[in-house]
């Protein structure tokens, strides 16, 4: 591991983080336990032009400095110029609890795209098995409305697996409704059934539909919550 330093909170600047949301309530601990007994856990960090970007300890950082709000010195660890640290800041945070699977789902598929497409690499950086990774992928087959409720929490998982059948712009449509109606997963689930095709009874050549993200076959090899095989979420 790298050395640790102390750097002035005031030289660190806003990175890219792959966690979104962080919890009012969770926050609020932190901040009384920063404040008791400071930052016990580095933050990452790497050096630019003028100070430094950090990469991974957003809610330490937050919270250090509501406590010092005039400043002073935090842990860090920084890292060398050939260190990844967009996969550094992925697996620093899937490593620590309620990193939400929208933000897994985002941050895995940008690390597939810095790694060419290769799972077999974004699998052995993040310590996932293939299929935790497909799983979070097809997630990204999301709206960015959907994700976003994922994210805050304001939908379940099973929602989002639900809801990637159908095409984005139904999924936006039918979220605004989850929420309104505080729709449990369950009945969500019989909705797009109901909402659904069944392929069975389609007058077209169905050889596209045995790939087509809309299958509601694929989906179940991928999801804990789907709907019947042989359905078509998109039925126009």
């Amino acid at each position: 591991m790298r050395e640790l330093q102390h750097i002035p909170a005031a030289d660190i600047q806003q990175g890219n983080n792959p966690r979104r949301y962080f919890d009012e309530a969770e926050m609020a601990e932190l901040v009384e336990s920063v404040r008791e007994s400071g930052i016990l856990q580095p933050i990452i960090l790497r050096r630019q032009d003028t100070g430094y970007q950090l990469v991974a300890g957003e809610r330490r950082l937050r919270a250090f400095r509501s406590v010092n709000p005039d400043g002073g010195n935090v842990p860090a660890i920084i890292l060398e110029e050939e260190d990844d640290a967009d996969a550094v800041a992925l697996i620093e945070n899937t490593q620590r609890a309620d990193m939400s699977p929208a933000e897994e789902a985002l941050a895995s598929h940008a690390l597939l795209k810095k790694y060419n497409g290769n799972r077999d690499e974004v699998c052995r950086i993040m310590g996932w098995n293939s299929s935790k990774l497909a799983r979070r992928l097809a997630l990204t087959l999301c709206s960015a409305n959907v994700l976003d409720a994922l994210a805050e929490r304001r939908i379940f998982l099973g929602h989002a697996e639900l809801l990637a059948l159908v095409p984005k712009e139904k999924q936006d449509e039918v979220l605004q409704k989850v929420l309104a109606h505080d729709v449990s997963v369950s009945d969500l689930k019989t909705r797009l059934a109901a909402y659904c095709l069944d392929l069975s009874t389609a007058a077209f050549n169905k050889e596209q539909c045995r790939t087509c993200r809309h299958n509601s076959a694929n989906q179940a090899s991928l999801f804990a919550e789907c709907i019947d095989a042989g359905q078509c979420g998109n039925p126009s």
